[in-house]
């Protein structure tokens, strides 16, 4: 029943950028506007894809050193264009550290977060990535200056297929799920996420890896 659920909610989220792409008027108006519907239907399937391994735990973990630095820098240049495109400037704080993750979902989780600022920062605007120390875990933190989340949404941030009430500002596909898989790849790491919103505004989303100390005991076999 669950599989069947995600893909209704796949084909749902689907038919609106592929109903435009036949529509002449909407192909005639601009080949940047199809390249962004393409871009949001590969995000589509790429989320209901993690999605569908991840409800059937058949995603493994390779369990290594992993050097903070080495994947903020690597995150922000795959989100570079992105950003250029909408007038939103990354920049990268204090990073140093060490932790035992899987690099390739650690870059996934990151990305996603970042790719969520991107979505809901308006234009003109600065993204931080930095990292922390605490409690046994390094953090990377992705910190944006956008409107940020309405107490009343706070409860369902990592909630599957949960859309809240902002809305992306430059067009970008939502599906419910970015959030949501952030949180599983985390925690499958032993790993910790939070989200925080400051006095002053924006959203400040971090999340926590075992540092090299810490994880002695994970089963690398996941």
């Amino acid at each position: 029943m669950e599989r069947l659920q995600i893909c209704r909610m796949a084909s749902h989220d689907l038919l609106s950028p592929l109903n435009n792409i036949r529509d002449p008027v909407e192909i005639n108006r601009s080949l940047e506007g199809i390249r962004l519907l393409a871009e949001n239907m590969g995000d589509i399937m790429s989320n209901y894809m993690d999605v569908m391994e991840l409800s059937a735990s058949k995603l493994r973990f390779q369990i290594k050193p992993v050097n903070l630095r080495d994947a903020i820098v690597n995150v922000s240049s795959q989100n570079e264009s992105a950003a250029r495109d909408k007038n939103i400037r990354l920049r990268i704080g204090a990073v140093d550290g060490w932790v035992r993750a899987d690099a390739a979902r650690l870059v996934q989780a990151l990305g996603n977060l970042v790719s969520n600022a991107l979505k809901y920062s308006p234009p003109g605007s600065n993204i931080k990535l930095s990292t922390a120390s605490e409690s046994g875990l390094g953090w990377l933190i992705v910190a944006d200056e956008g409107p940020g989340i309405p107490p009343a949404d706070h409860g369902r941030l990592f909630q599957e297929f949960s859309k809240l009430s902002a809305w992306p500002t430059g067009g970008e596909s939502r599906t419910g799920l970015g959030l949501w898989i952030v949180k599983h790849l985390v925690e499958a790491q032993e790993g910790q996420v939070r989200a925080e919103f400051p006095v002053a505004g924006g959203s400040r989303f971090s999340i926590g890896f075992p540092t090299l100390g810490e994880l002695a005991g994970l089963d690398a076999r996941r």
